[in-house]
């Protein structure tokens, strides 16, 4: 099959090839090897296992929805013996089977307790709680696993859970496991809040299923314990009620350990926040709290901005997809101008139009904390983003700012220039899902030529076409700051790409740039257009690691000096 002529014309069996070529070189630089999509039978299987077993520096393989068949996915298994540099594994959305588990915990097992631990995702599968069994061996015989994503499994249901739980008494490697959508039920959780009053290494618990009372008191349990040492506890779409949360909230009074609380995607009310903001007020350990997806209006903000202001702890807030509005948004913001813990805020898709814009603009004015905000998918238009673009002039803090889908037309963006290139501070923006012309793109080649510190910018689905490329271009050419670019499912077509490609011929600098999804596709001079960025990229990655390992080195002498 894999001498057929027509399969290696494909575009699929020409990235594979490409892929192997790159891996049997035992490049340095390259790390990671991802072959997603692409369909393997045994040969192409055995062939990427035999690079892999000459291959001294890929550390990171990502296999999802390839059709490998049991015997592959052992031949794949058999590398985390024979390769020890491999440290994550991602085998999803395949065939994986109870007996390739089988195989799989054996030769975990088998591994020595001195080899680096493993990150293994091994999401939406075939295996039962028969499978689940052999993972739960594993885990009891401390095989070096730190990370295990099971996430889509449902086959393993709520006994497989229970097996794999008990595991976990034995255990002091995992810190991690996802079990997410795998059919967790009451005895299951009951049997993990169990095994982790004893457990002392797992830290971070993902769990999605539909939970009664049983299931949320067993788990209340466990935090209110004082031998809990669960720091991060995801729970999302878990079919909370509001006495369920109540519950919860209340067994977290008390808790020190837990540093992550998830509670996205559980359609809380109103009602729910009274339980939600005494829990805040009086917690002293949560430095991340995800509240996204539910349907919080003005009417909770009071509460929250109350607890807000109260908490030193609290770090990361996500009010992100709620109804909040602009009159919600006001006494949040009030707590939040002075508050000198908070560094990241998710308010996007609250409905916030312009008069929450001048809220947010005075908070930028007074908060000396906040690093990375999150804005999207209001309804700010141009006038509020360049009330907002004002404060960046001066903000020393901000880092992260992301603005997608605000109703921005190039007037809004052009002011946002202007404000960036007397920032000192800001390193990624984002502004997808604008309608931006070549105006804005005239500014934003200014803004590249001035920036030092700018070095991530996303301009996707923003309408850009040929004569925007061309701004885009000098801009990369005069740029010693950008790393990464995102012009994806734009309305360019291949020769607006390829005047970017030639302008990053002089750019050292650009490791990232994402151009999918615009009308490139086709002829060999779209292919010719994308192998010269892929060079171009590749060129700067050995470039960027010739100057780190440079420095290093300096570093090195400079100790080696020190010392004497």
């Amino acid at each position: 099959m894999a001498d057929n002529p027509h399969r290696q014309k494909h575009p699929a069996f020409e990235r594979f090839n490409k892929i192997m070529v790159s891996t049997e070189k035992n490049d340095p630089i390259i790390n990671t090897v991802n072959l997603s999509g692409f369909e393997m039978d045994d040969s192409t299987t055995n062939r990427f296992c035999e690079a892999m077993n000459r291959n001294y520096f890929i550390s990171k393989i990502i296999l999802c929805k390839n059709s490998l068949s049991t015997h592959s996915c052992m031949q794949i298994f058999d590398l985390l013996k024979s390769n020890p540099k491999i440290i994550y594994l991602e085998i999803s959305d395949n065939c994986v089977n109870d007996s390739s588990l089988e195989y799989l915990s054996t030769i975990l097992i088998s591994l020595p307790s001195i080899r680096d631990p493993i990150t293994l995702i091994l999401r939406k599968n075939e295996f039962t709680q028969y499978g689940a069994k052999s993972i739960a061996r594993f885990i009891s015989l401390n095989a070096p696993v730190s990370w295990l994503d099971l996430r889509g499994n449902s086959q393993i249901t709520d006994e497989g859970i229970q097996l794999i739980a008990r595991s976990l008494e034995t255990n002091t490697i995992l810190s991690l496991l996802d079990l997410i959508k795998c059919g967790c039920g009451k005895d299951g959780a009951a049997a993990i809040s169990d095994s982790l009053t004893k457990n002392r290494s797992l830290k971070t618990l993902l769990l999605q299923d539909k939970f009664e009372d049983p299931a949320i008191s067993s788990l209340g349990t466990l935090l209110s314990n004082p031998l809990c040492s669960l720091e991060q506890l995801y729970l999302w779409k878990c079919n909370l009620t509001t006495p369920l949360l109540e519950k919860l909230c209340d067994s977290l009074k008390t808790n020190h350990s837990l540093v992550t609380l998830a509670l996205s995607y559980n359609g809380f009310e109103d009602e729910t926040v009274f339980a939600l903001s005494k829990m805040i007020y009086s917690n002293t350990s949560i430095k991340k709290l995800h509240l996204g997806s539910n349907n919080f209006s003005c009417a909770s903000a009071g509460f929250l901005s109350i607890a807000i202001s109260q908490n030193k702890t609290l770090e990361n807030l996500d009010l992100s997809r709620n109804f909040l509005n602009s009159n919600g948004l006001w006494p949040i913001a009030v707590a939040l101008e002075s508050n000198s813990h908070i560094q990241y805020l998710d308010i996007r898709d609250n409905n916030i139009d312009a008069s929450g814009a001048v809220l947010i603009s005075d908070l930028f004015l007074h908060n000396k904390s906040i690093t990375t905000v999150r804005l999207s998918r209001n309804m700010f238009g141009d006038a509020a983003v360049a009330l907002l673009s004002g404060t960046f002039r001066s903000n020393s803090t901000l880092r992260d700012v992301e603005l997608d889908d605000v109703m921005m037309t190039s007037r809004g963006f052009i002011a946002l220039c202007s404000a960036l290139s007397q920032n000192k501070a800001i390193e990624r923006i984002s502004v997808s899902q604008n309608r931006l012309c070549v105006k804005a793109m005239r500014a934003f080649k200014d803004l590249l030529a001035i920036t030092k510190t700018l070095a991530s910018v996303s301009l996707s689905h923003c309408n850009i076409d040929d004569s925007c490329c061309l701004q885009i271009a000098e801009g990369l050419s005069l740029n010693s700051s950008l790393r990464s670019i995102d012009i994806s499912n734009n309305i360019y077509t291949v020769a607006g790409l390829s005047v970017i490609a030639d302008s990053i011929m002089n750019n050292y600098t650009l490791c990232r740039i994402d151009y999918f999804g615009c009308n490139i596709e086709g002829d060999d001079f779209a292919k010719s257009v994308g192998g010269r960025i892929s060079d171009c990229i590749e060129r700067n990655d050995y470039y960027n690691h010739n100057i780190t390992m440079k420095e290093m080195g300096l570093l090195a002498t400079c100790e080696e000096l020190c010392s004497y």
